[in-house]
């Protein structure tokens, strides 16, 4: 319905944001996902914060990547060439 907020379990909120349950809690330790607690005092989580994290979580990871590139295949046969040679005597002659 329009104007009604939708809500989540915290298992279904892990599988969107691809974490465990447990991480979930973590964060909410930390304030940074806050559920909302039913009257049972069981935890939902409003599915537009859910979004706006997993965004959150997707920049990041787009930004770390970038600053983390690995070098092209030549690249990495190279420097493991570099760093392998000439190869360890292992104490023998």
């Amino acid at each position: 319905m329009p104007g009604q907020e939708e809500f989540l379990l915290p298992r279904e909120v892990a599988g969107i944001i691809r974490v465990t349950t447990r991480t979930l809690q973590n964060w909410e330790q930390k304030g940074a996902l806050v559920p909302v607690r039913l009257p049972s005092g069981r935890k939902r989580y409003r599915r537009d914060e859910a979004e706006a994290l997993l965004r959150a979580r997707a920049r990041e990871k787009a930004r770390w990547t970038q600053q983390h590139q690995w070098p092209g295949e030549r690249g990495v046969l190279l420097w493991w060439a570099a760093e392998s040679w000439p190869f360890p005597s292992r104490g023998r002659r």
